[in-house]
């Protein structure tokens, strides 16, 4: 696990209103860099031009940075309600940005020092990117309520405890709520010679945080190594994915 990501999603544990301070003890295990799919990185010509209003000194490096992020986040608010509230899109910077502002600004300014020769930055410098944010807060508001469960089957044998488990092992304040699986049977994953390798099944997991009015939903995925290719043996490995934000489990 990078250390930079554990950082971020630990801010996302502690705190899912915008500019919050984080409030849990590190470290947070989160998703891998597989589970946190890559950002839009397509940049329209316009957007710089359109984003780089912000102050005559603003380095080219600088604002074509900034352009990038509004890019992505505005891409993801559009993207939100198709992806069913889950932050899918959303890259390692992009999380800090909107779980924890100022860490995340603080984070920019630090890669933008040597750009910027010493010179401090035009104080607007982050007014596009504040309301890129704001407007990404505002579609999750507006989209949790409209959220639940669905439907799903239960969680087998043990797995709702090392759920459980794992979660309070990395967000210590974190309330379990449950879960629920997508796949009523294990997946087998087979070799190129057709021989079972290894099995998993997916699901969603509930947890609220101290003082928060939304329940996360976080996805899951499950997986068992077969022993010699003959039974699927030794621990469940569970790897945390995207989450979303909503009103209940």
């Amino acid at each position: 696990m990078r250390p930079r990501l554990v950082r971020i999603l630990a801010i996302v544990a502690a705190s899912v209103i915008p500019g919050a301070s984080p409030t849990v003890a590190l470290p947070w295990s989160a998703a891998p860099a597989a589970a946190v799919p890559c950002a839009f990185d397509v940049l329209r010509a316009g957007d710089m031009i359109r984003f780089r209003q912000v102050g005559a000194d603003v380095p080219e490096a600088v604002a074509t940075d900034l352009a990038r992020r509004i890019h992505r986040i505005e891409k993801l608010t559009s993207r939100l309600s198709n992806d069913e509230g889950f932050l899918r899109s959303a890259d390692e910077a992009t999380l800090l940005l909107l779980f924890n502002r100022t860490e995340g600004k603080a984070e920019l300014l630090r890669a933008y020092s040597s750009s910027f020769g010493g010179t401090p930055p035009p104080e607007n410098l982050f007014t596009h990117l504040d309301r890129a944010i704001d407007g990404l807060w505002e579609e999750i508001e507006r989209l949790a309520p409209t959220f639940s469960s669905g439907t799903g089957h239960p969680l087998i044998g043990s797995l709702a405890t090392a759920l459980e488990r794992q979660l309070r092992a990395t967000v210590p304040k974190a309330t379990f709520v449950g879960g629920m699986l997508r796949e009523k049977q294990w997946r087998v994953r087979l070799s190129s010679l057709g021989l079972p390798e290894g099995r998993a099944m997916t699901g969603v997991l509930f947890y609220r945080i101290p003082d928060q009015p939304w329940v996360i939903c976080r996805e899951f995925e499950v997986a068992q190594r077969y022993f010699e290719r003959q039974r699927a043996d030794g621990p469940n490995e569970i790897t945390f994915g995207c989450l979303r934000l909503q009103q209940q489990a």
